[in-house]
């Protein structure tokens, strides 16, 4: 049961934001902590259920910014093995909503077993 950290980052001046990792490799009943290092809510959202305990398919979950003194949002990985593809709607300092970008489409990889280097 290990816990891994996904970052959530405005690039200032450029009009991105983005996820880091892009690509996140975990196991069943690891945690996951996004953690919003922008300057206002982001959104998660995911295509399907049954992924991230919580987070339901359509439903978007707040992730708020580090001003709110709670800027980590924690959940259990409870899918099965797959590769799961997620959003995270950002807005901008400017107020502009845009999607954040990790190494290509921001995912989750679920394997039943676990190589760690």
């Amino acid at each position: 049961m290990a816990r891994h950290d996904v970052f959530i980052i405005e690039l200032l001046g450029s009009g991105y934001a983005l996820v880091d990792p892009g690509t996140l490799e975990v196991a069943a009943g690891d945690t996951i902590e996004f953690r919003n290092q922008t300057t206002n809510d982001a959104l998660l959202l995911m295509a399907q259920n049954g992924v991230l305990d919580g987070v339901n398919s359509g439903v978007g979950v707040p992730i708020s910014p580090a001003s709110s003194g709670r800027p980590v949002r924690p959940f259990l990985v409870v899918g099965p093995d797959g590769t799961y593809e997620y959003q995270m709607l950002v807005t901008l300092i400017n107020r502009r909503q845009v999607y954040a970008v990790g190494s290509s489409t921001p995912r989750i990889i679920i394997r039943s077993t676990r190589e760690d280097s």
